[in-house]
């Protein structure tokens, strides 16, 4: 059976520069401002198989300066075997401008000394770059910034994507009661199992974290709202809202489309599995109306009912089953897939 060893959705400075590194910070960085918008200032090397890949890196070492780097890591394995590791990082900044200073080489990598100048995600903002002077074109600048907006954009697919994978095996908590025998009006012996499903508050709390993390529109949520939001997703009480529907699409794809189901298996002493059933609560797959649903869709909009909690229960026909060896109940929420 896997397990989860650890899990955690941290913001830390620096992290990721330790696990890759991309270069050096040569400066205690400064919020300053510049051409009237605040940015954070900081001189790094940049270091690269390539100029280009040394830009990057130097743009992605100060961004996490500037603003931080939420690092989520998990950890799981099965039969003491590590099985999955993954680590995603996410930081919501972009470069303004840089200046690259000097260019040397060192030990086959390109090493380059630049000036840049981080801001907050401008995607609220939907505009990049107004140019200094009429009709030019600041082609390194525009590149710069599309460049460390779009590592921002994918970084934070990765991040969601990555609490998503756990969607619906470890979203929800499942409370067995007590199994009772009865005998149907064809003297037919059967089995009810009855369950309450309910959120996990770890995994809600989770993904909570990582939507906050990758809000586009932090200029949103006031008593007037705001205007040109393409979607939203609330998560328990958490609210945030996107310039695109990648996020939203997201969430509908792992949680509603994947069809998630409710599996039982019944085992015997040695461990063997002597039945298995799926079935689909409408509360869960959308298959059919119901007046309230674990994760609510609308217009463009995803909502995570965090209190939906529902008693169920089916029966088992038992007059094909080793009745005096089985032992245990196994419920899980699975993917349709895994049915």
């Amino acid at each position: 059976m896997k397990k989860l060893i650890a899990i955690a959705l941290v913001l830390a400075c620096g992290s990721v520069q330790a696990a890759v590194n991309p270069g050096v910070v040569l400066t205690v960085g400064q919020w300053i401002i510049k051409n009237s918008n605040r940015v954070y200032y900081v001189q790094v090397e940049g270091h690269g198989s390539t100029e280009t890949e040394a830009r990057h890196n130097g743009f992605v070492l100060a961004s996490e300066q500037a603003i931080g780097t939420v690092i989520l890591s998990e950890r799981e394995s099965s039969k003491q075997q590590l099985v999955r590791n993954d680590v995603a990082s996410y930081s919501s900044a972009y470069v303004d401008d840089f200046k690259i200073l000097a260019k040397t080489m060192s030990n086959n990598k390109v090493v380059l000394k630049m000036d840049v100048w981080v801001a907050h995600s401008a995607i609220a903002k939907r505009l990049l770059n107004t140019s200094r002077t009429e009709g030019s074109i600041d082609g390194g600048r525009i590149s710069a910034q599309v460049q460390t907006l779009q590592h921002e954009r994918k970084s934070a697919d990765r991040l969601l994507k990555m609490v998503l994978t756990d969607y619906p095996r470890r979203a929800f908590s499942v409370e067995l009661e007590k199994t009772q025998v009865s005998v149907d009006a064809n003297r037919t012996a059967q089995l009810e199992v009855a369950f309450q499903l309910s959120w996990n508050k770890q995994y809600l709390d989770s993904l909570a974290e990582a939507v906050t993390a990758i809000n586009q529109r932090n200029d949103c949520g006031g008593f007037l709202g705001c205007r040109n939001v393409s979607s939203e997703i609330q998560v328990a009480g958490t609210r945030a809202w996107f310039n695109d529907n990648v996020a939203e699409q997201m969430m509908r794809s792992e949680m509603i489309q994947s069809g998630p189901a409710i599996r039982m298996t019944i085992v015997d002493t040695a461990g063997t599995e002597q039945f298995k059933q799926c079935f689909y609560a409408k509360e869960l797959d959308h298959r059919d109306h119901a007046t309230w649903h674990y994760v609510n869709v609308g217009y463009n909009k995803v909502t995570i009912n965090g209190n939906a909690s529902k008693r169920f229960n089916t029966f088992i026909d038992l007059s094909k089953l080793p009745t005096a060896n089985l032992d245990q109940v196994n419920l899980a929420v699975v993917r349709g897939s895994n049915c």
